[in-house]
């Protein structure tokens, strides 16, 4: 018999303190009474039964220490002497690629769960005693079970996988796992690649489940919405990855609907479907379009019979793409030639609910509007703080603008302009002359977007919720209107205002990558709540996310499906999706060859278990505890 930690003997040595505990007896202290009789007949009894008394104390003793030895001897984990021998170690690399979750294994067994199932009896092969580790091989290695005494421990692992990465970097798990092992364990690959070209190394042990099985999935989908437009284009690819022509469904369906705020308005409803005849070994794009006014969390769904599902879904989050109302303000009449640029893009606005109206009126209008709607100040200013989502401002003086002005300039010329911006996307600016205007004095995190030679004449920034664009001067007071790029930035500025504030969060993302929302985040946040909402069979979770810098360290996205982060007064709602498109390519690699699984002989008897001894030496303590304060101490004891 020999411990695996001898160093917890020094247990032992509290027997020495709980010996003077028991025998420590508190030195009797003379009294002086009224009375002695009553107190010598009760001394008389106490001394008889003094004798039975001293036994209990002796075996309350007893029992402790006994209680001590067990806790020791279950620490130091004693072993038996046919243990001796140097223990064996095993090194499991497990394939985590969605191809492992193909349902074609056999008996109606996945191929992680056939894999399983032959690991088991390598598994059974080793003794209590032996070491064993886990390495998950994904798109990046890790580390799922260091090396522990006991195969109990890598068979529950293995049960709990969840097999479902984009790609499975073997090479890089198999160095991993040959650092852990040394040169003292052996390792085992259980994977379904093992075919010519796949570049395991022939000297590995592995488990090599699945065959080839045709399987067709959707590798792609875009959502393309233009601005103004009430339809969504849906851009679906699909792979038949078989050699045979595969007829399959494709539906799409809304899972979710939402307005211009973000607020749920809908429930589930299906948006179309179309059959598709998918050509062997090839790739087929699908084009499909669907009602977007609303915007939701939309699913396409493949429905081709195969034995992989998780490639048979994609997501995508379509925006809400409202058609904006467009407030004019001005003190007398508009200028001509805005109004008219506006009617050239009633396609795009909602001008039926547009209207003029002035800035005194416009304090009591200003509470109704909504998100979307887009006031234009025509060479006048707010006379006071308003709730604004969309401001546009041309030559706005007074202490309310939103973009203060600077000295007078006559005879600007362009100087520069931020080329990259959204709202100068392709518009030349190189013939703009403006006759007479005001240099803008631009905020802490303005953009300027065009420069003359005496300053900023062009600012975009935000002021809180509202977002504002600031002109120094008044489109009759430059040849603007006669530019082509006037109703074309006019557009633009329709376009950020009402539909680019929800294009500035990333909305889609890969299984296996961090979610990023890149905005959207107020100030002052520190936390940042991210729901899955469930599928796959996995049930909804929720991560609490620390913010640094602005940024949310979110997760790694581990399944497929649509996520939601929240954060005070705000939320994102975020596609995540599989698209492998290796994976979706069910090669399999059963009849390959290379080296088998290893072989193990049991050299201990299988009835004992040092790994658990510990445990039930625990248990008997504990239960010798209860009978000592249940025997001794219950009631008072004696």
């Amino acid at each position: 018999m020999r411990f695996v930690h001898p160093g917890f003997l020094w247990l032992l040595g509290l027997a020495l303190p709980l010996v003077l505990l028991h025998l420590w007896t508190k030195r009797p202290r003379p009294r002086v009474v009224p009375c002695l009789a009553l107190w010598q007949r009760t001394l008389a009894a106490h001394e008889r039964r003094f004798g039975v008394r001293k036994i209990r104390r002796m075996v309350s003793l007893a029992l402790h220490l006994l209680v001590l030895v067990l806790f020791t001897i279950g620490a130091a984990r004693p072993r038996p002497a046919e243990g001796v021998r140097k223990p064996r170690a095993l090194v499991i690399v497990a394939d985590l690629s969605a191809s492992m979750a193909a349902r074609d294994g056999g008996a109606g067994l996945t191929r992680m769960q056939a894999a399983r199932w032959k690991a088991h009896e390598v598994l059974d092969g080793l003794d209590p005693v032996d070491r064993v580790a886990v390495v998950g091989a994904g798109r990046r290695p890790r580390l799922l079970l260091p090396l522990a005494t006991g195969p109990w421990r890598a068979k529950r692992l293995l049960a709990a996988l969840d097999p479902g990465e984009p790609a499975a970097d073997l090479h890089a798990a198999i160095d991993l796992a040959r650092t852990i092992a040394r040169d003292d364990a052996t390792l085992l690959v259980l994977t379904d690649r093992g075919g010519e070209g796949q570049g395991l190394p022939e000297d590995v042990p592995r488990v090599v489940v699945g065959a080839s099985s045709a399987n067709a999935g959707l590798v792609g989908l875009r959502v393309e919405q233009r601005w103004g437009q009430p339809r969504a284009r849906i851009f679906v690819r699909a792979r038949n990855a078989s050699d045979a022509r595969i007829d399959a469904t494709l539906s799409v369906r809304w899972l979710l609907r939402m307005d211009a705020e973000g607020r749920e308005v809908g429930q589930a409803a299906d948006a179309g479907s179309v059959e598709v005849p998918l050509a062997p070994r090839s790739i087929t794009n699908v084009e499909l379009e669907v009602a977007a006014g609303q915007g939701g969390l939309l699913e396409a769904h493949l429905d081709a019979r195969d034995p992989l599902p998780i490639d048979d879904d994609a997501f995508a989050v379509v925006f809400p793409h409202p058609r904006p109302r467009v407030i004019v303000v001005a003190e007398g009449e508009p200028d001509p030639f805005l109004v008219g640029a506006i009617e050239v893009l009633s396609d795009s606005l909602d001008t039926e609910e547009s209207f003029l109206t002035t800035p005194a009126a416009l304090v009591d209008l200003a509470p109704s509007l909504g998100s979307s709607d887009v006031v234009i100040f025509d060479r006048c200013a707010p006379d006071r703080a308003l709730p604004l989502s969309n401001v546009v401002t041309f030559r706005a003086e007074g202490p309310f603008a939103p973009v203060q002005t600077g000295e007078a300039a006559e005879r600007l010329t362009p100087w520069t302009w931020d080329r990259g911006h959204p709202l100068l996307a392709q518009v030349a600016l190189e013939p703009l002359r403006v006759g007479k205007g005001r240099v803008l004095v631009p905020a802490e995190g303005d953009t300027v977007l065009v420069r003359a030679e005496k300053g900023a004449i062009a600012v975009a920034g935000e002021r809180g919720k509202m977002r504002v664009v600031a002109f120094g001067f008044a489109a009759k007071d430059s040849n603007m209107p006669l530019l082509v790029a006037y109703p074309l930035l006019l557009k633009n500025l329709f376009s950020w205002f009402a539909f680019d504030r929800w294009l500035a969060f990333r909305t889609e993302g890969r299984v296996g990558d961090p979610i990023a929302l890149g905005e959207g985040l107020r100030e002052g946040t520190t936390s940042v709540e991210l729901d899955y909402e469930g599928k796959w069979g996995v049930r909804r979770r929720t991560w609490v996310c620390e913010v640094e810098g602005g940024t949310p360290l979110l997760p790694e996205c581990p399944w497929p499906g649509f996520y939601r982060a929240r954060w005070g007064g705000g939320h994102q709602w975020v596609a995540v999706n599989f698209q492998g498109y290796g994976e979706s390519l069910l090669e399999g690699g059963e009849g390959a060859g290379g080296a088998g699984p290893p072989t193990f002989e049991r050299t201990a008897k299988a009835s004992f278990d040092p790994e658990t001894l510990w445990l039930q030496l625990a248990a008997a303590g504990m239960a010798l505890l209860v009978i000592e304060w249940v025997v001794f101490h219950r009631g008072g004891g004696v």
